[in-house]
């Protein structure tokens, strides 16, 4: 059986090669918005990785509004639902505050744009490894 990853990124032309590169190996669940991440989430959280782009629109979602709505769906993932899987953040942020508040809930960050081989390679090499704290 495959190993399932959710990946969240609202930049489609960005993501869809990181999919191409993941689907033959892995069941990809791919969701473009924030809001329709979490309503998935709260139904079905059972996934071996997360892949979630920082920096996404906030439009309805209960979360607090925020600019970087990706570490707010980091944090209900780790918080709320408890989930300890292995979450990847893609992110174009550079501000070191910024990242060092993020490293405590994530296990690597990668600069956007990066290669779907790299982003394929952090995949494989964090499900290969113990898991998050």
């Amino acid at each position: 059986m495959k190993k399932r990853i959710f990946f969240v990124d609202d930049a489609s032309f960005e993501s869809e090669p990181i999919q191409d590169a993941l689907q033959p190996d892995y069941d990809v669940t791919f969701i473009y918005d924030i809001d329709k991440a979490v309503k998935h989430l709260n139904q079905d959280f059972d996934y071996d990785c997360f892949i979630i782009d920082l920096i996404m629109p906030n439009t309805t979602t209960k979360l607090p509004d925020n600019f970087l709505m990706g570490f707010e769906l980091i944090k209900y993932l780790r918080n709320t639902l408890k989930q300890n899987n292995p979450i990847i953040v893609l992110t174009v942020v550079t501000n070191e505050e910024w990242l060092s508040q993020i490293r405590p809930f994530v296990n690597e960050i990668l600069a956007k744009p990066s290669t779907p081989g790299h982003v394929k390679r952090t995949v494989e090499k964090l499900l290969n490894k113990v898991q998050y704290k």
